[in-house]
């Protein structure tokens, strides 16, 4: 998803620490959403304290309406020399079949 900013693929090693920060403060702070003995208006109320999104409040498409053009612009610049390839042969083959060489 690096095509639709503001969001942002995070790094193996920046979750991991990200997470680990997370964990260590829901075991040490007896105020974190994490404990057992916080009291929570809603059992959702724990992601709202204790979250990493990586950016997807702050976009303006959807996680679901944006994986399609994703892996299509994905593929497409992966493709893109085969196609290539493919288009100068195939255009070869019109040639010598309409007779133009």
């Amino acid at each position: 998803m690096p095509y639709f900013k503001p969001y942002e693929i995070s790094a193996p090693s920046t979750s991991n620490s990200v997470m680990s920060a997370i964990l260590f403060y829901d075991l040490n702070d007896s105020a974190s959403a994490g404990n057992p003995k916080t009291k929570l208006n809603n059992p959702n109320q724990i992601f709202q304290f204790g979250s990493f999104n990586g950016g997807c409040w702050r976009c303006a498409y959807e996680v679901d309406s944006i994986g399609e053009a994703s892996v299509l612009i994905y593929f497409s610049r992966i493709a893109a020399p085969y196609v290539g390839i493919v288009a100068a042969a195939s255009a070869a083959v019109i040639a010598k079949f309409l007779g133009y060489v």
